[in-house]
């Protein structure tokens, strides 16, 4: 039931309701700067509302999402969530993944270089959003 809503959501959502997933998870990262929380403790908490699961290696997480139509969802709250928390990060979508790179934790300049090279991050990115 709940891929049939986000797939519905994705068809028919326009900006304002973005700028308003945006604004939730903006709200969301205030809470969480608010009691000392961090990038770990913000997805643990979207793990725990069944929004994803992660893995982390270093400063590398992986995201799994419920279904690829969760993609637009997950990534705008994100964004609002790491604007609040001031979280420098790169945010690449996936097909039913997330990779999110925690620029603080790694410092690998030839990760960063990639990254770079790739030209395709959060916010300028031409990948396709579900």
């Amino acid at each position: 039931m709940w891929i049939a809503l986000l797939d519905l959501v994705n068809a028919k959502a326009d900006e304002e309701f973005w700028k308003l997933i945006e604004n939730v998870g903006y709200e969301l990262g205030v809470e969480m700067k608010l009691k000392g929380f961090g990038l770990d403790e913000l997805l643990e908490h979207m793990r725990i509302k069944n929004l994803l699961n992660y893995s982390r290696e270093g400063g590398i997480y992986i995201l799994t999402l419920v279904s690829r139509s969760a993609t637009n969802m997950v990534m705008r709250m994100l964004r609002g969530a790491f604007r609040a928390m001031q979280i420098e990060a790169e945010v690449i979508p996936g097909v039913r993944k997330v990779v999110i790179v925690d620029k603080k934790a790694l410092k690998d300049k030839d990760v960063q270089k990639w990254i770079a090279e790739m030209g395709r991050t959060f916010e300028g990115s031409d990948w396709p959003m579900w």
